[in-house]
């Protein structure tokens, strides 16, 4: 069973690398690891503040009959300088949102090699639960967080390219800043998505 559940994290992981790019990053400039002020990027059901030098994209939707259509409850960002992320060489983190009529299963690190704790990390968005593992052989950090309806998983893979630690001050601003929108917003969202 734990064989079979470790091929559908490979199976799902290998996806988001295949949709991971967009053709235009959030504009934000600056070093790795980045000052914690950076632009607000709008995913559609939610925004995040990304920081300098960290760049944001929209995840292909591979399950939409019109091509090119973005997820409006996802993002991935990335540490890296490059126009374009490479899930095979840049580190970087995705973000998952589920409302009100979406529930999230819990991540459980017994689902993944050699789990190790984090201890919760309290910020003025949420507290943020945690835990490091590996997955095929390769460093991810999975977070959550929940609070009424609005739940959000936060899957990293640290240490692909620049490492992105859970200290780290880009990231916590990341983190810090996740906030969804008003359900008029999100219903907006979602139908200029489908058109």
């Amino acid at each position: 069973m734990k064989k079979i559940l470790a091929m559908m994290l490979v199976v799902m992981m290998v996806a988001v690398m295949f949709v991971a790019c967009t053709e235009k990053p959030a504009n934000n400039g600056g070093e790795n690891g980045g000052d914690a002020k950076g632009e607000v990027f709008d995913v559609g059901e939610f925004t995040v503040s990304v920081p300098s030098g960290w760049k944001a994209y929209l995840v292909d939707d591979i399950f939409a009959s019109v091509e090119g259509t973005k997820y409006t409850d996802k993002v991935q960002i990335t540490n890296s300088s490059a126009d374009t992320m490479n899930p095979f060489v840049d580190s970087y983190l995705q973000i998952d949102y589920y409302g009100a009529d979406t529930t999230m299963m819990k991540p459980d690190s017994t689902w993944y090699d050699e789990p190790e704790e984090i201890a919760p990390i309290q910020l003025d968005n949420y507290t943020w639960s945690g835990f490091k593992a590996k997955s095929a052989g390769t460093a991810v950090m999975v977070f959550w967080a929940e609070d009424g309806d609005d739940q959000f998983q936060v899957m990293v893979w640290p240490e692909t390219g620049k490492k992105i630690s859970e200290t780290d001050a880009g990231f916590l601003a990341i983190l810090g800043s996740i906030a969804p929108k008003t359900a008029e917003a999100t219903a907006e969202a979602t139908a200029e998505a489908a058109a």
